[in-house]
């Protein structure tokens, strides 16, 4: 459930920035999960068509875009993906424990309006 306060700031930073830029209508919010955040995309999709309703960003498109989960190895610097449940053994030489350097983020990147 905690996809609808997350959804819900994601439309307040829509917001703000439009009211901002004296747009009339948001068109497009483009956003980036990561992997291991556990948001569900489907549900974010489901809560921004809700709370966007009789706002400047009703109707706009949000486009989510998924940042896969990377490690960096300690010890001889590889970087390589990882996927739930972490192995943060390094594939290139076996040294662990690796350092988590990607998927854990929630960005929105860009908002388009008009």
């Amino acid at each position: 459930m905690h996809e609808l306060a997350v959804t819900q700031n994601l439309v307040d930073i829509a917001l703000d920035a439009a009211r901002t830029a004296g747009a009339a209508q948001i068109s497009v919010v483009h956003v980036q999960i990561g992997a291991l955040t556990g948001i569900a995309p489907d549900s974010v999709h489901f809560y921004f068509e809700f709370l966007t309703r009789n706002t400047l960003a009703a109707g706009a498109h949000l486009v989510l875009t998924i940042d896969p989960a990377r490690a960096t190895c300690g010890e001889c610097g590889s970087a390589f993906a990882v996927a739930p449940p972490l192995d943060l053994c390094c594939p290139q030489c076996g040294g662990a424990p690796a350092s988590v350097t990607g998927g854990n983020d929630l960005l929105v990147q860009s908002i388009e309006v008009d």
